[in-house]
């Protein structure tokens, strides 16, 4: 994955992809076997706060990040 630099960097939302294929993968051998499943599934997520959301807090916070 290409990662893009801005300035000031993006506030992201960090999805972890691994657990998620694992999941999907797990799901569907289980669906192939004839398992009932779950109708909804809930992967956790991470928002990662970075100074583009304007806040002072972050923006310091970021500044001894890089120093």
């Amino acid at each position: 994955m290409q990662r893009l630099n801005s300035s000031p960097p993006f506030s992201t939302v960090k999805v972890y992809t691994k657990e998620m294929g694992h999941t999907g993968v797990k799901r569907l051998i289980n669906r192939i076997n004839g398992r009932n499943l779950p109708i909804k599934v809930m992967i956790p997520t991470s928002l990662v706060i970075r100074p583009s959301c304007g806040s002072s807090i972050t923006k310091h916070l970021f500044k001894e990040v890089i120093q």
